[in-house]
């Protein structure tokens, strides 16, 4: 099996749409780079508006999807890590392929993510990314190790059941805002890196995903991470 992996890693390297090897041995062409980024990003965005797409009707085709864009992903982020890897964050990019750049890191992955956090973080006291971006994976960063948010811009979905004990299928369409760190300071801290107040970034996220959002204050991470823990010892036990 180890040996199948590796060989499927291999094949897939060679299967990229482009050499990444080649790329960055040859020559650092910046309008190269630049182009390819920018396709990266497209592809970034299509393959995620597509799986948007589908969720509102969840079929068998939801599972391809999701497939096609965890390939996507692997193959931009073997690039992007190539490319900070060897050069770092090139100077002089358009905004398209900067942003590139931020999009792979920012669906990385939690180990991915914190590799390049600085790099991200640099470039947004430069102006050359926002801010609010910045505070967003961040935020994505902090989930991922089990501790409250700063900025309120994270949301965890299908834990009706964690909360209230209750079967999430009997109450769907449910997100909560993740534990914030200061609660109270949370809008001040979100106009520092232009993000709009809570309340109307809620509202923004019941629209554009027709789900009702909560923001339960007296909610800790333990409380998330203990009934998940506790769901999961209920199943073995009845194995």
């Amino acid at each position: 099996m180890k040996h199948l992996y590796k060989y499927l890693l291999i094949l897939s390297v060679n299967l990229l749409p482009f050499s990444i090897s080649n790329l960055f041995a040859q020559s650092y062409d910046l309008k190269k780079i630049d182009i390819e980024l920018c396709k990266i990003r497209n592809d970034d965005q299509q393959i995620r508006h597509k799986l948007i797409e589908a969720m509102q009707k969840p079929s068998i085709e939801l599972i391809s999807i999701k497939n096609e864009m965890d390939s996507i992903d692997t193959n931009n982020q073997m690039y992007v890590a190539n490319l900070l890897d060897n050069y770092g964050w090139p100077d002089n990019l358009s905004d398209s392929a900067n942003t590139a750049i931020f999009l792979v890191i920012d669906h990385g992955g939690k180990s991915y993510s914190e590799k390049y956090f600085k790099m991200v973080k640099e470039k947004a006291n430069q102006g050359i990314i926002s801010k609010s971006d910045a505070a967003t994976l961040e935020d994505r960063i902090l989930m991922s190790a089990n501790k409250p948010q700063k900025y309120g811009t994270q949301t965890k979905g299908d834990i009706v059941y964690y909360v209230t004990g209750k079967d999430a299928s009997k109450s769907k369409n449910v997100l909560y805002i993740w534990p914030i760190e200061s609660p109270e300071k949370v809008d001040e801290l979100r106009t520092s890196v232009g993000l709009k107040p809570i309340n109307s970034y809620m509202q923004q996220i019941e629209e554009m995903h027709q789900m009702k959002v909560v923001w339960d204050k007296s909610l800790k991470v333990s409380d998330f991470k203990d009934k998940k823990r506790s769901k999961k010892a209920k199943k073995q036990k009845l194995k």
